[in-house]
């Protein structure tokens, strides 16, 4: 069996791990007030993942990841300004991440992710953790994590914190859902407030993804236009005019203006005009007038 290498991360990176949670009637809240709803999430399957900057499938291995309380924060798409509830249990089970909780919040974004789902939405969970250290098996290469066998190219996060857990419309686990059981109290999710509608929907961090994925192609669009550009400049020149062909990918020129130098260039030059001075010099009237006379030299 090749041995492997552990190596140590360069810097802490966010993990998203989706997962299956489900709703139930929960405790009687501080004061005898509504009941809250439950949670019990699969907070991270133990299975790889495909994770943004990362070029192969990562897995996170449970056996080394620290859990600082059995408190945690549950937020709605890793928005700390978008609180749910917290967790009061983690646990690892059958190399799955577990969690349980309460939604504790009375936020927008609370009262979201219970109205979605008693309306049906498919809500999936995600797992916040700081990478620690890491390890990269290579092809071919066998190891077991989380009681999986793994054949590499894979990344191994062999030490990790988890941060908090959020709902999200879209986890980087697609084998999991979540389902919700609105309980009966206090209004028809347990957490209605009366004349207040639910707060506005927080982008789930799947939208990172897209706005990358679009700046990239943004990126490509103009490479590839000025690729072309080059290339129209090296058609017209046609490999005959080096300097200017230079000062044209230089300088920014189009097609229109590189055809216009081009042409000024090669335009002919015009021919030189000789013209012939007629003047009459006072040297040239004297020497006239000793020829009429007949005299060779000057008479004194």
């Amino acid at each position: 069996m090749p041995s492997l290498q552990t190596q140590v991360a360069p810097q802490q990176i966010t993990l998203n791990a989706a997962a299956v949670v489900e709703f139930e009637a929960g405790l009687e809240a501080g004061g005898g007030g509504a009941s809250l709803p439950r949670f019990r999430m699969v907070a991270y399957t133990g299975a790889p993942m495909r994770i943004s900057g990362w070029r192969h499938p990562l897995v996170v291995d449970l056996a080394g990841m620290n859990i600082p309380s059995q408190a945690r924060p549950i937020r709605f798409g890793h928005d700390p300004l978008s609180g749910v509830g917290h967790t009061d249990a983690i646990a690892v089970e059958q190399g799955q991440l577990i969690a349980a909780g309460l939604v504790s919040r009375d936020t927008g974004a609370a009262r979201e992710v219970v109205t979605s789902a008693r309306n049906g939405f498919p809500w999936q969970a995600s797992i916040g953790a700081s990478v620690e250290e890491f390890e990269f098996i290579k092809e071919n290469q066998s190891v077991t994590v989380n009681g999986r066998s793994l054949t590499g190219p894979l990344n191994v996060v062999r030490r990790s914190t988890l941060g908090e857990v959020s709902f999200v419309d879209l986890g980087a686990d697609g084998a999991t859902s979540v389902s919700v059981a609105a309980q009966s109290g206090a209004g028809a999710d347990g957490l209605a407030v009366a004349g207040q509608s639910p707060g506005p929907v927080v982008p789930s961090a799947s939208g990172a993804d897209e706005l990358l994925a679009a700046e990239l192609q943004r990126v490509r669009d103009g490479v590839a236009a000025e690729m072309a550009r080059h290339e129209s400049i090296r058609r017209i020149c046609g490999g005959q005019h080096a300097q200017l062909e230079a000062q044209a990918i230089r300088d920014g020129w189009n097609e229109q203006r590189t055809e216009l130098e081009v042409l000024r260039a090669t335009r002919p030059t015009a021919p030189a005009i000789h013209r012939v001075d007629h003047t009459v010099s006072g040297e040239l009237l004297e020497a006239a007038c000793y020829l009429s006379a007949g005299l060779s030299t000057p008479q004194a």
